[in-house]
């Protein structure tokens, strides 16, 4: 007996976004492109996260202990409070970042991008219908990262600042995802001489439109 792949459920937003997609997908695939997406589901992206963001967060840790041979202390009760309020602004801030680099390169500004939560996955995003070239698209999903998370960490290594370290460690990890994304879509290697990249309408990543024969 076939499994049943169990789906989210798109909010009314998602629903009107996958319409548009759908149908600006249908025009592009009738001009002569070949559509790839390169996607993960939430659940997936969000355990995968950890995994693809060690090699940042590992060698940050080991070199805060040799340069300024300090233990990895436990904080106290009330720093994990004030580290989860920042952690908070700081994801909003995450998805800020996003709509402006998106805005920056989408003709339409500001209003081709749109932000939300998944809230059934406690997940922010922030996503651009427009479509952009390949390394304003890889700017875009790891501006985040690099503003908010591996430059606080260095930082914190120049400085010595445990807090800082560890608000830039979370903030890796917040960017875990987007780190994935950037993987999928840099070790892709397109077939067509025209490629459009657009950010997927309701799932974490992207699809490429490849145009391989003439409309």
């Amino acid at each position: 007996m076939e499994k049943k792949v169990k789906t989210r459920e798109l909010t009314k937003a998602e629903k009107q976004r996958k319409e548009f997609f759908e149908a600006e997908s249908e025009k592009l695939v009738a001009q002569g492109y070949e559509r790839n997406d390169l996607t993960f589901g939430v659940v997936e992206a969000n355990v995968w996260a950890i995994v693809v963001t060690l090699p940042l967060i590992i060698p940050f840790l080991l070199a805060y202990r040799v340069m300024w041979g300090k233990e990895w202390t436990v904080l106290p009760w009330w720093g994990y409070f004030v580290g989860m309020l920042f952690f908070i602004v700081f994801i909003v801030v995450h998805e800020l970042i996003h709509g402006a680099v998106f805005a920056c390169f989408a003709k339409d500004g500001f209003r081709s991008v749109a932000f939300g939560v998944i809230w059934s996955m406690l997940t922010p995003y922030c996503t651009c219908r427009e479509s952009l070239k390949r390394k304003h698209y890889m700017l875009a999903i790891l501006a985040p990262t690099v503003v908010l998370g591996i430059l606080p960490a260095a930082v914190a290594l120049a400085i010595g600042s445990r807090w800082i370290l560890y608000l830039g460690i979370l903030m890796i990890l917040g960017g875990g995802g987007d780190i994935m994304c950037a993987i999928k879509l840099g070790t892709y290697r397109t077939k067509g001489k025209e490629c459009l990249f657009f950010d997927h309408p309701y799932e974490v990543g992207l699809a490429v439109f490849e145009r391989l024969k003439e409309s």
